[in-house]
């Protein structure tokens, strides 16, 4: 049997399902009268013939332990009957209950319990018959008795009957809800695995572009440092054993385009400068090398007055026009 929860019944007749009020309906349209009791004894649930009976109302009767309803004597019948429904133990019983006026009220009671899925006594339910009172005991022998058990045996086998598939359907509702919220959980998984794949993909990529990177950058540095080994030195060697001026000047030139050649410096120059020209690039790898006005005339076959424009464009390109800051100083710096 489904677990059910030590709260009356009675306060959960609108509940989503709409279970409780039908089970309600139901017990309420019973001849017999009718009790649910929790594993402590205390009634759940009593149904309009069971209050008539005793002479109490639905709420003076919820919450009310069994034993409330019956004397010293009668109390060891029914405790000996509550410890055998936690041992699984079905049976009828005869008991003397008190009414609200303190009249004595002889039942058949048939008990049945009921457990949770993980085999826990949850407590029992109960049908009652009024075999006689007081004043019908002393004129009645209860010849009606047995006719009384069997038509209570027939009627407690379909109400169990009911209330089975009434749990059976209950059941299959909590099977299909509990395989909806296991799907969205296998898709929540299946969501969190793609985005840690992606987050290692990408940090994939940012690596192999960091590695591109460096490989760039080491490979300028090695040739470099090749033309420093291996072609500066003769240069410097040529130039110092050479008398000619315009030799000179043009081994000046060589090694400006193998340093260029050999390093970022046109591209870092036109990164500081907006819409530097290829001639403003030429006349400040000059003045980064230390060349005169002269001498860059010279090189390049343009007149001085053309290489002064040069670097006053350089200078306002730079925005150091105006400024006492040396251009050669200020290329160095920067590139």
């Amino acid at each position: 049997m489904n677990k059910v929860k030590d709260t009356p019944l009675s306060q959960g007749k609108n509940d989503s399902l709409g279970v409780t009020g039908r089970f309600c309906l139901m017990a309420d349209s019973l001849f017999e009268c009718f009790a649910l009791l929790n594993e402590e004894g205390r009634l759940m649930y009593a149904n309009k013939k069971l209050c008539a009976l005793l002479g109490y109302a639905t709420e003076q009767l919820v919450g009310k332990s069994a034993f409330d309803f019956v004397d010293d004597e009668n109390r060891d019948i029914l405790s000996l009957q509550i410890e055998q429904r936690k041992d699984g133990v079905q049976s009828s019983y005869e008991v003397v209950l008190t009414g609200a006026r303190g009249e004595s009220i002889y039942a058949l009671v048939l008990s049945t319990p009921f457990f949770d899925d993980t085999g826990v006594f949850r407590g029992s339910y109960a049908i009652l018959t009024n075999i006689r009172s007081e004043d019908e005991e002393k004129n009645n022998g209860g010849l009606a008795l047995l006719g009384s058990c069997s038509a209570l045996d027939l009627h407690v086998q379909e109400k169990t009957e009911e209330l089975k598939r009434a749990e059976l359907k209950l059941r299959k509702k909590v099977l299909a809800h509990d395989r909806i919220e296991g799907s969205l959980a296998m898709m929540e998984d299946l969501l969190a695995q793609k985005n840690s794949e992606l987050l290692l993909a990408n940090e994939a990529l940012r690596e192999l572009l960091s590695q591109g990177s460096e490989s760039i950058a080491e490979l300028e540095r090695k040739m470099f440092s090749n033309l420093q080994l291996m072609v500066f030195p003769y240069l410097k060697k040529l130039k110092k054993h050479s008398q000619n001026k315009q030799s000179l000047l043009l081994l000046d030139v060589i090694c400006a385009n193998l340093e260029k050649i050999s390093s970022s410096f046109s591209q870092k120059l036109s990164s500081h400068l907006k819409d530097v020209t290829p001639r403003e690039i030429e006349v400040a790898e000059f003045v980064k090398l230390g060349k005169t006005t002269k001498e860059i005339s010279s090189l390049l076959a343009i007149s001085s007055r053309t290489v002064e424009s040069y670097r006053d464009s350089l200078r306002v390109k730079l925005n150091i026009k105006n400024k006492k800051i040396n251009l050669r100083s200020y290329l160095a710096s920067i590139l």
